[in-house]
């Protein structure tokens, strides 16, 4: 790993030479770091959009601006037409109209830093086109927002900031067919929320999940993908027989 670091001119510009490519036959992962920024210019988020060099795969160039706290329509439409990851973990919130600029990113957008969703921005983020979706700041979802999130068609979305879950948002979130990551959730007791997680068609993480009934584990087992426990201590022979019925 190799690390660089980059002081400004008085006027916050800087240069990197040949950044991306120090191998030319293979190219290499390049992170830009520029969480120190606490307001950004629509100049400085064109020019962070340039084109990767073509040895380059998009995952392997990733930014990360997590000192902002705010930005605007129009900063964030430069932002989407970045080709590597994404990390915007400063933001607090955001409304439809960034949500739907930063929906034209086509890699990892990370929003950790998002404390609540209304349904309709909800549903404008989740066109997002690109490969993975992190909102693990958000600690309460309301039906109406975990239903549009489902529609989203990304590999992955993350919501580990949750620590509960009604039956009615666990349905609904069970639209998302892919990897969905519920690792913040730490007990689950109730057999209709447990049932409803079951119907999740994709490969359902609760890593974080340290108690669950005997009755709740006898409903999730019934999920058809790949299921994490990781979390779970002290398993009764009850719960591991209950558990042993996932296939």
């Amino acid at each position: 790993v190799d690390g660089l670091a980059v002081h400004t001119d008085p006027h916050g510009r800087f240069h990197i030479t040949c950044a991306v490519v120090p191998h030319a036959s293979r190219g290499s992962n390049f992170i830009l770091k520029l969480d120190g920024l606490r307001t950004i210019s629509v100049n400085t988020a064109r020019h962070l959009a340039r084109k990767r060099p073509a040895k380059t795969n998009p995952s392997a160039f990733t930014t990360t601006l997590n000192g902002l706290g705010e930005i605007t329509t129009e900063i964030s439409q430069n932002h989407a037409r970045n080709e590597g990851d994404q990390y915007l973990n400063g933001l607090r919130s955001i409304d439809m109209e960034t949500a739907a600029a930063l929906s034209a990113h086509g890699e990892f957008l990370g929003l950790d830093g998002v404390e609540s969703l209304l349904p309709a921005t909800a549903a404008d983020l989740a066109k997002h086109r690109g490969r993975g979706l992190s909102l693990n700041g958000i600690t309460t979802l309301l039906a109406e927002t975990a239903k549009a999130l489902s529609g989203y068609k990304g590999d992955c979305m993350a919501l580990g900031g949750l620590k509960r879950l009604d039956a009615s948002a666990a349905a609904a979130i069970a639209g998302f067919g892919r990897t969905l990551h519920l690792d913040g959730l730490e007990e689950l007791e109730d057999v209709s929320t447990a049932r409803a997680l079951a119907e999740q068609k994709g490969e359902l993480s609760l890593e974080g999940l340290s108690k669950i009934t005997v009755n709740a584990a006898e409903c999730l087992v019934h999920h058809r993908g790949r299921l994490s426990l990781n979390g779970l201590t002290g398993v009764s022979y009850a719960l591991a027989g209950a558990l042993a019925g996932h296939k």
